[in-house]
């Protein structure tokens, strides 16, 4: 089935933890302002934060990173599991210039960027997501 839902895009921005290490890992939706009222978004969601319930994902390593980015459960790293030597808590690991995403594609609302954050292997490294609502 092809992915055609009408869509709402919502950027995640510039994804830039400040060391390497999952202590170091930062939630996707980190540069979301958490609590803002936003009539545009749907499904019910009444802010742009950890809440924001989505249908389409995105992440991409930056093509000049000079590492790996780990795409990682933001629930493993609150709970102090995430160990990107063994792979605990690692979903997807990202070289430079590559993406991984999810969707949905009958267009129903089902993913949260917020349970997702994102680790680096190498200092200055980065990333950039997006995700869209129906």
């Amino acid at each position: 089935m092809a992915y055609n839902v009408p869509i709402k895009p919502q950027g995640l921005g510039l994804i830039a933890p400040t060391g390497t290490g999952p202590t170091n890992a930062v939630q996707a939706t980190a540069n979301l302002n958490v609590g803002l009222s936003d009539p545009n978004l749907a499904s019910g969601n009444s802010a742009s934060g950890n809440d924001l319930v989505v249908n389409k994902i995105e992440f991409k390593a930056n093509a000049g990173n000079s590492g790996r980015v780990f795409l990682c459960s933001n629930a493993a790293k609150v709970a102090g599991t995430l160990n990107l030597a063994t792979f605990v808590g690692v979903i997807r690991t990202l070289d430079p210039g590559t993406s991984w995403s999810i969707t949905n594609p009958v267009g129903m609302s089902t993913y949260r960027p917020g349970d997702y954050c994102l680790a680096i292997e190498t200092a200055g490294d980065t990333a950039e997501g997006n995700c869209d609502t129906t």
